[in-house]
């Protein structure tokens, strides 16, 4: 019996059993994208609020902002009751960088919605495409997680760096009109990793070397999101399309990745920079006996994609009546101490 033939309840519930503990390639690409929507969905938001409250700024005044923000609105762009810019969640400079890059992408993100069939379908897709271009890297490269920590929890490392290199990307973005997930992908692959020094976030596992007499041991390796994003060398048909020399072990140790939809169109040039080499696949992995699980996930992305769909609506429709409840209650004592004749 098909996912179809079940209730919606049935199905939701299967979805639900079918991300549990379990590490397997297709948990791992749900736990993902998922993870991927709730954080875009979340930083979408912070976003447009943010630029809600530039709108109310007043250039001649330095930054002061025209009229009181509190409460919720205020605390997410740093307004303090005075009416002025603060220093919440970082310093002076780095909160007006923000909120110049908030203006930029209003109008990308005009209309966000999370519970928008339209922009779920757009944000999971760009996500699943991400995955299924790197499930080297997400699944064996990270296949063996420390002890304190988890697949879930790495898969969760990676997605809000996605995310966060996405929305560096998309306040530079002029050419584009829509959002796209093409301009996701693409906002993906030319933005910055996050932190100071651009390196993303650290993730270390656990590996097995070969050590004296052919005897297995286990060694602790750590990686960043950023060189798991940018190091890999790109796989176009049979051809392997690297930045720098593949034939140096170091450079080639993150292997390869495949192409994204929006980079299909451009040249090698275009993808690896002059100084670039391109190779045979099986002279790149000759050494290597690492599985690419994306066919197989790729045979199963519709039923994959539903089971997120369901999820993510799932989650949706429980946090929009917890939020729906929270602005009742928060109404209800509001005008329980307002003195006006207008309530």
């Amino acid at each position: 019996m098909s996912m179809e033939d079940n209730t919606e309840e049935e199905r939701i519930e299967m979805i639900e059993t079918s991300l549990n503990t379990q590490d397997t390639p297709e948990n791992r690409i749900q736990e993902f994208v998922i993870q991927g929507w709730r954080i875009f969905a979340e930083t979408a938001e912070k976003n447009m609020l943010v630029a809600r409250e530039v709108r109310k700024i007043d250039a001649s005044t330095g930054g002061a902002v025209m009229g009181v923000a509190t409460g919720a609105a205020g605390a997410a762009v740093g307004v303090t009751e005075a009416g002025h810019v603060g220093k919440v969640g970082g310093n002076w400079i780095e909160r007006k960088l923000k909120q110049k890059d908030a203006k930029s992408m209003g109008r990308l993100l005009a209309g966000f919605d999370r519970n928008d069939s339209k922009w779920i379908e757009i944000v999971t897709s760009a996500f699943e495409e991400i995955f299924l271009s790197y499930n080297l890297q997400l699944i064996s490269i990270l296949k063996t997680p420390m002890k304190n920590d988890s697949w879930d929890r790495i898969m969760y490392k990676v997605a809000k760096d996605c995310c966060y290199r996405m929305f560096s990307k998309l306040p530079q973005i002029e050419d584009e009109v829509s959002m796209t997930k093409e301009l996701l992908t693409r906002c993906f692959v030319e933005g910055q990793s996050e932190g100071l020094i651009k390196h993303g976030r650290t993730i270390q596992v656990v590996e097995l070397e070969t050590g004296k007499k052919n005897k297995r041991k286990h060694s602790t390796q750590k990686y960043t999101t950023q060189q798991l994003f940018d190091k890999p060398a790109i796989k176009r048909g049979s051809q392997i399309l690297s930045k720098k020399n593949w034939r140096e072990p170091k450079k080639s140790k993150y292997w390869h990745r495949r192409m994204l939809p929006h980079e299909e169109e451009k040249t090698n040039e275009e993808l690896i920079g002059k100084n670039g080499t391109v190779c045979e696949l099986e002279m790149f992995m000759e050494n290597s006996s690492v599985f690419d699980y994306f066919e197989q996930l790729s045979n199963r992305r519709s039923e994959l994609h539903f089971a997120i769909i369901e999820k993510i609506k799932s989650t949706t429709n429980k946090a929009a009546y917890e939020v729906e409840k929270l602005r009742g209650d928060l109404l209800a004592s509001e005008k329980e101490g307002c003195c006006c004749c207008c309530c």
